[in-house]
């Protein structure tokens, strides 16, 4: 799912499709191929963004066989960071193999997602699962942030959108960008700072946002 020797960008984002699909967008078949390519990921039942040692398994697809007994510790090997979004962490089977995936890293990063996953977790229920899971950097929106309030042990870092973002207590500006789409920049955002802080997330983002369909 990831790979030491990978830079930033080296390692596509490849959702699994239907065979057909795949030949039409030029993407690999089999995780055999993508051997061949030299890419250090593996196919998967629902999106998966890697980037060096960043770690996004995009879970939404809520019919995915997520259950923790299908995971494979080579997978992890190399693995410096896991993050997660909420949605993983919120209902089963996802859930199983999301925590069982975080066991296997050293260091863990979440994302809110949204309140109204937060709200039908349980807003209590989720503070508390992740003051066991412990993440170094929790990310949300202003409103999922006023919802799920301090987490001692995290740092949480506030998305205001095209206002930047808020990191202890410091308003970063977001820079210039011509606006076309802003689906993937919240996630480009955080695979950015995660790997090198605040001006490398805020420019991924602005490269996402103006580009459409999250591919900067």
């Amino acid at each position: 799912m990831c790979h030491p020797a990978l830079e930033p960008g080296d390692v596509p984002i490849l959702p699994k499709l239907p065979s057909d699909a795949r030949k039409h967008a030029h993407l690999p078949e089999t995780e055999s191929e993508m051997e061949r390519h030299g890419r250090g990921i593996r196919l998967a039942d629902s999106s998966d963004d890697a980037m060096d040692v960043f770690v996004r398994n995009r879970l939404e697809q809520r019919g995915v066989q997520g259950a923790a007994d299908a995971l494979a510790d080579g997978w992890f090997t190399g693995c410096g960071r896991l993050h997660l979004p909420a949605y993983s962490l919120a209902s089963e089977p996802i859930r199983g193999a999301a925590l069982a995936a975080a066991a296997r890293v050293p260091r863990l990063s979440v994302d809110l997602s949204s309140t109204a996953v937060l709200r039908g977790h349980g807003v209590g229920r989720f503070r508390d699962l992740l003051a066991e899971l412990r993440p170094e950097t929790v990310f949300g929106t202003e409103a999922e942030a006023e919802l799920i309030g301090d987490l001692p042990g995290s740092d949480l870092v506030v998305k205001l959108g095209a206002s930047g973002v808020r990191v202890a207590g410091v308003v970063h500006p977001a820079p210039p960008a011509r606006a076309v789409d802003s689906t993937g920049a919240g996630d480009a955002f955080a695979a950015g700072y995660l790997l090198g802080g605040v001006g490398l997330g805020l420019a991924a983002a602005a490269r996402a946002v103006a580009a459409m369909g999250a591919m900067p």
